[in-house]
Order: C-alpha cells, then sequence, then structure tokens
C-alpha cells in the first residue's frame, strides 16, 4: 500500500457510495469490469468486497493481483478511480459480520454454501475529480 494516501480522505470520498466498479486483469490480458457492492472502507483506506470464490473475479486477481475500482457519482459532479491490489481473505466471521440482507440480490445463495469469501483492495494510487476540474492525483486526460 501507498503510505502517501490519505487513508481517511479516501474513506470519506468513497464512503458514500454503495455500488462501484471493479475491474481485475483476466487471461491474456484482457479487463472485466462487474459492479460490486462496496463494504466499507476501512481506518488503513483497504476497501472491502464479498466475492464468490468459485467467481470469473477470484481466478483473476489470484492470477493478477492489480486491479482498479471506480466510483461515480454523475448527480453531483463527483468521480474516483482508486487503483490498487487484490487480495483475497477467506474470513467467515468478518463474512457474517458485514453480511445484510440487501447483498442477497448480489450473492443469492453464497452465505449458506460457504462460497462468499472477502476481497480487499490495498489502493496504490486514488485520484479524484469533482465537477469538471480535476482535485486530486493524475491528470485530466
Amino acid at each position: 500500500m501507498n503510505d502517501s494516501i490519505d487513508h481517511a480522505a479516501l474513506a470519506s470520498a468513497i464512503a458514500g457510495f454503495r455500488t462501484v466498479m471493479l475491474t481485475s486483469v483476466g487471461s491474456g490480458g484482457r479487463l472485466h469490469s462487474r459492479p460490486l457492492p462496496l463494504l466499507e472502507v476501512d481506518g488503513e483506506g483497504t476497501l472491502w468486497f464479498f466475492m464468490d470464490r468459485t467467481s470469473q473475479l477470484a481466478i483473476d486477481v489470484l492470477v493478477h493481483t492489480q486491479v482498479a475500482v471506480i466510483a461515480t457519482r454523475t448527480e453531483v459532479g463527483t468521480y474516483i478511480a482508486v487503483s490498487g491490489h487484490a487480495v483475497v481473505r477467506n474470513e467467515p466471521a468478518l463474512v457474517r459480520e458485514l453480511w445484510h440482507e440487501a447483498y442477497r440480490c448480489w450473492f443469492p445463495r453464497q452465505i449458506e454454501e460457504s462460497q462468499l469469501t472477502m476481497l480487499c483492495v490495498l489502493p496504490d494510487d486514488i485520484q479524484s475529480w469533482t465537477g469538471l476540474g480535476l482535485a486530486t492525483g493524475g491528470d485530466s486526460s
């Protein structure tokens, strides 16, 4: 994880997002993107997600840990891009702690069948834009 990232600012900026796009690198270097519910951003800036351990995402991140997380709120002009590394964590107690019935539409059976596991993204870089201008990090291209 990049120590130059302001973890509190990241947590504050992305905390209100319920769903984000997570992009992983698949076979042959192809990018795979999918929406995922963002469970939380902890005090160290780690983004936490549920993941089916038998999914394409699980296969992707075991081979290529580099991922990107994109969060947008076009109605208020907020755009956030996080690049980092994904880590699969088998933590059944944390799954039970963070589980809410609202996630059943994403994961209809996995909690009962023990296929649900944790995916955390350790940020290496963050870029954010507000309105039409660049707020922090990166360039505007």
